[in-house]
């Protein structure tokens, strides 16, 4: 036997409908269930059956769990799997999905179960496995750690890609259903799992999801390794998940990072971090923002001046005043820089030398050059305070 405990894929959104589901089927069952089962009155009036087919059964079944284990094992998989696919689907889509597969699978397990119109369905397991479904199209390559257990004494782990752990289970639930020739199987609803399997996987597909290659699902792998640090990956790896997320900050600054590490930052990856620094400026790592900034300017190939500027300014206000030095040249020195921009590289080069460098010489010679190209400025009377306070300081000496 093997069990799934853990993916190599972080959520790219928070799971909402996720975390709710859980919460849910939790305490719905212990509020319906008596030593950790289900109590026969409630699997009477709210499971599945062909005689008490109707809305609320269809819906309310999803909900029920016939003993302790079988919720553990539901909401274990629901918590591996529906994170990763809420995650890119977003909450209503993955809403929309998990409520398919519940009913695909209910179809599947009524429509071939005609010489059992009594017996009760019940449980999330038609759902979840759509999740599971919806996975082997979004995820086919990512790395699961399954633990595998046969007898007593033969256990450990492995690292199985979803498509496998898919094949393992589906095949299970299709030998089941040959087995059981339209019966439950036991008391596991065989049909239900392979109904629901197959309207996720559809589901995934009528939503349009985003499907992850070969290399995008093995980069996830190691990045998950290297604990979400995008520095942890080869160039080659970063390049191909920026092209697949073009909208990620923290990863076209790796991706301009690594190239720069390698001696140079090419057109196409420059293009891709200077259309995402308006963003980046307020919510990129600040250091890594400002090195990535003075490479693209440092190789004649710079983010308009006023995107630099802004830059400067946090690298700057967050202690970063070497970098936040050299972007400010740039800035004085750039010709699509506006009269303001200069302006602004100026007073602020000035306050650097002066504040954080003591080089009051430099200070003096800037707060000057400011005084005289700007004397109408609205800053002109901080200048002249601080060239006054630099005499004072010089006459002190």
């Amino acid at each position: 036997m093997i069990l799934p405990l853990r993916t190599k894929n972080a959520p790219e959104s928070v799971p909402y409908v996720t975390w709710t589901l859980i919460g849910a089927n939790v305490l719905i069952f212990f509020l319906t269930s008596h030593w950790l089962v289900v109590r026969d009155d409630v699997a009477e009036r709210f499971a599945l059956t062909r005689e008490g087919l109707s809305p609320l059964t269809l819906l309310s079944s999803m909900f029920l769990h016939g003993d302790i284990l079988h919720l553990a094992g539901n909401m274990w998989f629901l918590y591996l799997l529906g994170r990763m696919v809420e995650g890119r689907l977003r909450p209503l889509k993955f809403a929309l999905l998990y409520l398919a597969a519940g009913l695909a699978g209910d179809a599947l397990h009524l429509g071939l179960t005609m010489n059992h119109p009594d017996i009760p369905s019940l449980g999330a397991s038609g759902a979840i496995m759509g999740v599971l479904g919806a996975a082997i199209w979004m995820f086919p390559f990512t790395r699961l750690t399954v633990g595998y257990w046969f007898g007593i004494w033969f256990y450990g782990t492995w690292e199985w890609r979803i498509w496998g752990v898919a094949l393992y289970y589906l095949g299970f639930d299709l030998l089941g259903a040959v087995a059981g020739a339209g019966s439950t199987g036991g008391g596991v609803a065989y049909l239900a799992h392979l109904g629901g399997a197959a309207g996720g996987f559809v589901a995934a597909l009528a939503l349009r999801a985003k499907r992850d290659d070969a290399t995008e699902g093995e980069a996830k792998s190691m990045l998950h390794e290297a604990e979400g640090d995008f520095r942890g990956l080869p160039v080659g790896d970063l390049a191909h998940l920026a092209r697949r997320s073009p909208d990620n900050v923290d990863l076209a600054l790796a991706w301009a990072a690594g190239e720069a590490r390698r001696g140079a930052i090419p057109p196409e990856c420059r293009n891709h971090v200077v259309r995402l620094l308006p963003r980046a400026v307020s919510t990129a790592d600040v250091e890594s923002l400002g090195s990535v900034v003075a490479n693209l300017c440092m190789a004649g190939a710079g983010p308009p001046a006023g995107t630099v500027l802004r830059v400067a300014t946090r690298l700057e206000a967050e202690g970063q005043p070497q970098l936040a030095n050299l972007l400010l040249d740039r800035v004085r020195t750039s010709a699509d820089a506006s009269e303001s921009d200069v302006e602004t590289a100026v007073f602020r080069q000035a306050l650097l030398r002066e504040s954080w460098f003591q080089d009051y010489a430099g200070a003096w010679h800037l707060y000057s050059e400011h005084a005289r190209r700007w004397p109408m400025s609205p800053m002109e009377g901080q200048v002249r305070e601080r060239l006054a306070a630099l005499q004072r300081i010089a006459a002190q000496r």
